[in-house]
């Protein structure tokens, strides 16, 4: 069950039995669920409760940063900007750092501080939230906004054409060189380093 689960992490932590049960329903409080659902198992709670229930056990280790991968993935519209929330609430009240792994701009720029944009696994630029959609250095970062339906209203910029390079492959040049619009022969044989740019935006592109 949802509450088995929870206090399974309390243990872990040391926390006596006696005060686990109590310990347990303050961490479903802290994420807006009824009490009842401890007594539930996963597959009886709906996607949003679910996602919930997760965030209750992973704060139960009383962790600094809390890792969340595609937290928002699965959700429809409303469910959503609900969880987005809870999760601002607690990266406020609870003083943990968020690391959010997503493909969706809209959640990135609903709750990032700042933006780490991914190619090939490695960071091609890094910036300030606003300044990442207002402006983009690096042209895959340019190419995700205008593939994203508002994400970048009236910014004309090329979409992304092509497919990404195998992730298993060692390439000698920039590992985007093959679908960016703007690619020098510079860009195929030496790796970008990731720079200061003016504007203090952290980009690994030649040409930014």
């Amino acid at each position: 069950t949802i509450g088995e689960q929870i206090e399974e992490r309390l243990a872990l932590r040391g926390v006596p039995r006696s005060s686990r049960s109590a310990l347990m329903s303050e961490y479903l409080d802290r994420v807006h669920l009824d009490r009842k659902v401890a007594q539930a198992r996963p597959r009886e709670l709906s996607g949003g409760q679910r996602q919930r229930a997760a965030i209750a056990r992973a704060l139960s280790s009383e962790p600094r940063v809390l890792l969340c991968d595609e937290p928002v993935s699965a959700l429809d519209a409303t469910l959503t900007v609900r969880i987005l929330r809870l999760l601002d609430e607690i990266r406020t009240s609870l003083n943990v750092a968020l690391l959010v792994v997503t493909h969706d701009l809209d959640a990135a720029r609903a709750i990032a501080q700042q933006i780490y944009v991914l190619y090939h696994g490695r960071v091609v630029e890094l910036a300030p939230t606003a300044r990442v959609f207002d402006r983009p250095r690096h042209p895959y970062t340019q190419g995700l906004l205008a593939a994203s339906p508002g994400a970048a209203e009236g910014r004309l910029a090329p979409t992304l054409v092509g497919e990404p390079p195998d992730p298993f492959e060692k390439l000698a040049g920039c590992a985007f060189a093959g679908r960016c619009p703007i690619a020098i022969d510079r860009c195929r044989v030496e790796a970008p380093p990731l720079r200061v740019l003016d504007d203090q935006t952290l980009a690994a592109c030649h040409l930014a």
